[in-house]
Formats: structure tokens, C-alpha cells, sequence
């Protein structure tokens, strides 16, 4: 944060790339209109195979505060906890952004404001607007309904990537690539939830383009809602993907967690040993998803160990 008002905040935002020329450059432009802060950009292109790293030179010659690097196909979760693990701890935020949506200007400076004053790791995270390809709105999509918390970060995701932004504070948790996290945006939010605190906006600042390659959907029909949802909670990765993440969260972070966080990792992760240990932790544990019914079908779930 910056210590004078009369001094933006500096932002170092990182996207990384993937056969994403199509959208590239308009996400691109609406990354450098933000008012009132200081941005830099770094881009990890993940293998493209299109016209994105011609584009990526283009846009990096014409503007310094832009920098990219080729590299290997790691997936969207590597490649961001990657470049997260070696971003430059000479800024007051870190921001994620993705290839193909629209950020409105004030984004950041919300983010900022937001995070202003906190002492400890700390990550602004927020609802978007769903658009089509054309930039047309479709709906708003809000995750949080109950409020973050580790226990709800243990079953369910509720950080969407391209709103994240972490205060200089949690940058030292990240240092480390996990080897088999969820998703990128789901391990920042555990790891936040874990060792600071997570902050949710219900206001809209990204302009999140639904196409064919990345939906999240909203479901044309009743029908169709409540088979994504089944799904959704059914694709939290691979099976005990969750479980395997709060293991490797509790041994990465270790002594940087609350006593209370260290518990609720502990208590998850060792109540898979049996059937009895999982029936009685999806009967008396924290662990919560932001819909009730849905909170119902994760704990029969984790009954059954599909967490």
C-alpha cells in the first residue's frame, strides 16, 4: 500500500497465455486503463500454438510495462502459481488476470482499497459480470453467499482467478509450486483463508466473456442449472483432489497457519482413514460449501471419499 496518497499504488499483474490472440489485445488495453494506480504486466505464454506470442511481441515492444516469457505446457494451474512463485515482491499488490475477458476501469483501485490497512496476508477477490463473446451482458455471477473461510475453502472454490488480488503480505506463502493443486485460483484462496484473510465483493469489475473454451455458465434451463451444479461438485478434480490439496496445504504452510487453520486441515485430511472417521466428519465437520443443499451433497460425498 502506498505510504502517500499523492503516489498510485503499484500493481504488478500476471496472465498467463494460451492460444489466446483472439481477445488477447482488448483484455490487454482494458489491464493499462486502470485509473489511479501503477500497473506492470507480466504475461507466461503456456505453450501457444496461434499467433499469441507474435501478438505478445507486438504489444511488448510498444509498451515497456509489458513482459513476456515462452514457456512449456504446464496447464492454467502451474503456469500462474508458477509465475506467482517468481513474481517481484517490489510491489503493493499482485493481481491475476486471464487472456480473453474486459476489466472496468476502477478494478484495481477498489482491490486497493479493499486491502488498505491490512497488516497480513490478505487477497480481494470479487463477482463478475458474465458477457457473451461480443461483450453483450448476460447475468452476474456471485460465489459467496456465507462468507470465505478455510472451511468453506476446503470443498468449494469460490475465488474466480481474473477478480484475485494479493497484498505484498501473502506474496512469501506462494514461493512454492504445489504439485497437485485443484485449480491456481482455488490453492490462493486456501492458502489465504489459511494464514490471513480473504475478502469478498459482491460488486462486479470484470467482464467475464463466456465462449466455448472456458463457460461457466448460466444455465439456460432449471433442469440443466442442477445438473452443472451436480457436476460441478462432482469435477472438483480428480477423486480425493480436495483431500490431497488440504494435505499438501498443511505441509507446505506449516507453522505460517493459525493453530485453529492447522486443526481444520488436520481434522479433514485425517478423518479419510476410514468409513466410520469420514461418516462422522461429514456429520459434525466445519466444512461448508455457500449453498446449503449443496453443503448436503459434499458431505455425502466426502462419506463416501469422492473429496
Amino acid at each position: 500500500m502506498s505510504t502517500s496518497s499523492s503516489t498510485p499504488d503499484r500493481f504488478l499483474v500476471l496472465l498467463s497465455t494460451h492460444n489466446g490472440a483472439e481477445y488477447l489485445r482488448e483484455q490487454i488495453e482494458s489491464v493499462f486503463h486502470q485509473r489511479e494506480v501503477q500497473v506492470e504486466l507480466h504475461v507466461r505464454d503456456d505453450g501457444s500454438t496461434d499467433d499469441t506470442l507474435r501478438m505478445l511481441t507486438q504489444i511488448a515492444t510498444a509498451n515497456r510495462r509489458v513482459s513476456f516469457a515462452a514457456g512449456e505446457r504446464l496447464g492454467a494451474a502451474k503456469s500462474y502459481l508458477t509465475m506467482l512463485s517468481e513474481a517481484s515482491d517490489g510491489f503493493d499488490y499482485i493481481a491475476l488476470c486471464d487472456q480473453d475477458d474486459v476489466w472496468v476501469d476502477g478494478k484495481l483501485a477498489r482491490a486497493a482499497q479493499w486491502l488498505a490497512g491490512q497488516p497480513a496476508p490478505a487477497m480481494y477477490c470479487s463477482a463478475v459480470e458474465v458477457v457473451d463473446a461480443s461483450l453483450r451482458h448476460i447475468g452476474i455471477h456471485r460465489t459467496c453467499r456465507r462468507g470465505p473461510a478455510l472451511e468453506n475453502a476446503l470443498v468449494q472454490n469460490i475465488a474466480t482467478g481474473c477478480t484475485i488480488v494479493l497484498n505484498r503480505y501473502a506474496l512469501p506463502l506462494f514461493r512454492e509450486v504445489p504439485s497437485e493443486p485443484v485449480m491456481h485460483d482455488w490453492w490462493i484462496y486456501a492458502v489465504t483463508a489459511a494464514a490471513g484473510i480473504v475478502l469478498y465483493d459482491p460488486s462486479t469489475w470484470v467482464r467475464y466473456r463466456q465462449h466455448g473454451a472456458n463457460s461457466i455458465g448460466l444455465s439456460p434451463s432449471r433442469l440443466e442449472h442442477w445438473v452443472r451444479r451436480f457436476r460441478r461438485q462432482m469435477d472438483g478434480g480428480a477423486e480425493g483432489a480436495r483431500t490431497r490439496q488440504a494435505a499438501e496445504l498443511l505441509e507446505m504452510l506449516g507453522s505460517e497457519m493459525t493453530p485453529a487453520a492447522q486443526y481444520a486441515l488436520n481434522r479433514f485430511v485425517e478423518s479419510q482413514t476410514s468409513i466410520v472417521d469420514r461418516v462422522r466428519y461429514s456429520l459434525t465437520g466445519p466444512a461448508y460449501r455457500q449453498r446449503r443443499i449443496d453443503s448436503l451433497l459434499s458431505r455425502f460425498l466426502y462419506a463416501l471419499g469422492r473429496l
